[in-house]
């Protein structure tokens, strides 16, 4: 089973400046994230699953 080509996956991160605080020294950034393919978690390492997350991140 370890073998197999089909079971692979997909994350794809895409992180956009929103701006600058404190003085250059920190920065907020927008994030996007998409994964598709199995083994995500270890709950669901047998399932594919396809997922679109959103969020805010302070560095990259």
């Amino acid at each position: 089973m370890g073998d197999d080509g089909d079971h692979g996956s997909l994350q794809l991160d895409v992180t956009c400046p929103m701006m600058r605080l404190l003085s250059r020294s920190l920065s907020v950034y927008f994030h996007l994230q998409f994964f598709t393919g199995y083994g995500e978690s270890l709950l669901d390492y047998d399932g594919s699953s396809s997922v679109l997350r959103v969020g805010i991140a302070l560095y990259r």
